[in-house]
């Protein structure tokens, strides 16, 4: 019936959970409106100040887009999983490190989108100046883009097999949101665990 929103409690929030939350704003726009994308980078210095009008205006954006998507798909049969773009990474990052305040939800998102980029350039269907956009866009905001940056000792097989574990994993297959460039995303079934095994060979 209703959705109310005060763009004022944001400014209650630590940097680390406002970024948090911010990560999956700037989704939208990586999905299927590179416009927004532009938005938001053009008014990075707004979202760094925590300036109330560019907030409003991109909670607004951002939950007609989800209304938009949602009611094009509301069964999740197909252009909704979109939503999940970085999150097949994000979710096994997340069980590696046990759930631990070493990675926020969102922390773990937007090193899952970076890594979404990477791996759609190994695949040849986006150009690394799309990464560079995505991740001085975030280095800007102070968020982290390299799994190198969390003091961990990531396992490159504990990742992988956690995947398998997801629930967005469908008949033992898993599927990515891939991109073809900021604002144009795609489902991906049919990934060989090979190609998966060399990408993650060579960034970690």
């Amino acid at each position: 019936k209703l959705v109310l929103i005060d763009p004022n409690t944001l400014l209650s929030l630590s940097d680390r959970e406002y970024y948090s939350g911010y990560v999956e704003a700037l989704k939208y726009g990586l999905i299927d409106m590179a416009d927004f994308f532009t938005f938001l980078d053009k008014n990075k210095e707004n979202i760094k100040n925590k300036d109330i009008h560019t907030l409003t205006k991109i909670i607004s954006t951002c939950c007609n887009a989800k209304a938009r998507i949602v009611a094009e798909d509301e069964k999740e049969k197909g252009k909704r999983a979109l939503l999940n773009l970085g999150h097949t990474f994000a979710h096994s990052l997340e069980k590696e490190t046990n759930y631990s305040e070493l990675l926020k939800h969102g922390e773990a998102v937007a090193l899952g989108i970076i890594l979404a980029l990477k791996f759609s350039i190994k695949l040849g269907y986006c150009i690394e100046s799309d990464l560079k956009k995505v991740s001085s866009h975030f280095e800007y905001l102070n968020i982290k883009t390299d799994l190198a940056q969390i003091e961990f000792s990531w396992n490159r097989e504990n990742i992988i097999k956690n995947m398998y574990s997801d629930k967005k994993t469908i008949n033992n297959h898993l599927v990515f949101i891939l991109l073809n460039g900021i604002g144009k995303s795609f489902i991906s079934r049919n990934i060989k665990d090979n190609l998966l095994s060399e990408f993650f060979n060579e960034i970690l």
